[in-house]
């Protein structure tokens, strides 16, 4: 303020509104008072947001009363928001309403958010309804994360999409957390329609139900209502079959496969998948299809290492270079398959190098992929027990441990 321009409310509000802490937006309330300049609602709101503490922020509502400034519906939401406890916040809300002051939907959100259980929170709900308050995504997400389960939550999503409310990211989290509370129950909802759910929603939530439910007898008994779905729909179902890798599930998968119209790459995995113990060479040429198929780089990762592990798991030996160049494609893509190929490359790479360049050619792989060489050495052994006539390798590796316990002595 070098320039003779006096600063007003207004500035000083500006500025404590961007201090970087409390400290520095309480300094500036000093100065104001010190420059006879009074601070309104906007300024005592700005420092309430950044108290430290509830107690901090409450001493502002004090000073505010005190000085014959009345608080108003921001003021008392902001207090509701750092209140320590839900008790503490509806204090404020009788406060409000006892001062003519009219809460908003931020105001409820906050309540809601602090209820100690679903029906205190849907019992706002009801007030605002009753107060002619719109809710917004904020209440509704706020109801969804405090529903007892999925149907319940699920009734919330549809008075959203009724009342033109977009759902976000937050609220189909909260179902997906409420949907694996009771995979069953939400299984029985989403295939006799009791739930009407976005097929993205669907297809990301069906593996992870099935993860944490015994299915057995429940694919048989709704297979003519899965089959109606769409087919990303019904892979994610044959997907889920097909993690177990049991013959039965394999059978229905096929049986789920076979009303599939868009057959994509995902499908050829599953078909790759279902043929992996009894026909690898099958298994190979549906990774294969996949590939050319062009899938997304993780997906592709995923196929050139389905296919070098297979190689690897059958011990085909002399295929164990294919295997190695099937590995080192998967590595040319983003994804999670990217640390076991690394890793199945080490074991192919140490069955089939002849003893007297194993350490070498191992070396080479820990300096290119930075791995540490004792640990490693270690899980290659574990890998050498599982074939035979590598005795001799397992000694060799054995004393290269040994001499690097010794170098750390």
């Amino acid at each position: 303020f070098s320039k003779g321009i006096q600063p007003d409310a207004v500035t000083f509000n500006s500025l404590i509104n961007k201090a970087p802490d409390f400290e520095r937006g309480k300094a500036l309330l000093d100065e104001m008072f010190s420059k006879g300049i009074q601070p309104d609602e906007f300024t005592f709101t700005s420092l309430i947001n950044k108290a430290p503490d509830f107690e901090t922020g409450k001493s502002f509502l004090d000073e505010m009363t005190s000085k014959g400034i009345q608080p108003d519906q921001v003021i008392f939401t902001s207090l509701i928001n750092k209140a320590p406890d839900f008790e503490m916040g509806k204090a404020f809300l009788d406060e409000m309403t006892a001062k003519g002051v009219q809460p908003d939907a931020v105001t409820f959100n906050s309540l809601i958010n602090k209820a100690p259980d679903f029906e205190t929170g849907k019992s706002f709900l009801d007030e605002m309804a009753a107060r002619e308050i719109q809710p917004d995504e904020f209440t509704f997400n706020s109801l969804i994360n405090k529903a007892p389960d999925f149907e319940t939550g699920k009734s919330f999503l549809d008075e959203m999409t009724a009342k033109g409310i977009q759902p976000d990211k937050f609220t189909y989290s909260s179902l997906f957390k409420l949907a694996r509370i009771n995979p069953k129950l939400t299984l029985d909802s989403i295939l006799n329609s009791k739930v009407n759910l976005p097929d993205y929603f669907i297809t990301r939530l069906i593996p992870s139900l099935f993860k944490n439910y015994e299915y057995d007898g429940f694919i048989e008994e709704n297979i003519s209502k899965i089959i109606k779905f769409n087919d990303k729909v019904i892979l994610q179902f044959a997907t889920a079959l097909v993690y177990k890798h049991r013959e039965k599930d394999n059978k229905l998968a096929l049986n789920l496969l076979d009303g599939i119209t868009n057959k994509n790459d995902k499908y050829y995995n599953i078909l790759g998948n279902i043929n992996r113990s009894n026909n690898p060479a099958t298994a190979i040429q549906h990774y294969k299809q996949a590939i050319k198929l062009e899938p997304n780089s993780r997906n592709k990762a995923k196929y050139y290492h389905n296919m070098g592990s297979l190689i690897y798991q059958q011990k085909q030996t002399d295929k164990f270079e294919t295997a190695i160049a099937y590995e080192y494609k998967a590595l040319e893509f983003k994804g999670n398959f990217i640390n076991y190929a690394k890793e199945n490359i080490f074991f192919l790479t140490a069955i089939k190098t002849p003893e007297a360049k194993l350490l070498n050619e191992l070396a080479i792989l820990i300096k290119k992929f930075g791995y540490n060489k004792e640990k490693m050495l270690k899980k290659i052994i574990k890998e050498l027990q599982n074939f035979p006539a590598t005795a001799n390798k397992i000694a060799l590796l054995t004393s290269e441990i040994e001499k690097i316990k010794e170098q750390k002595n």
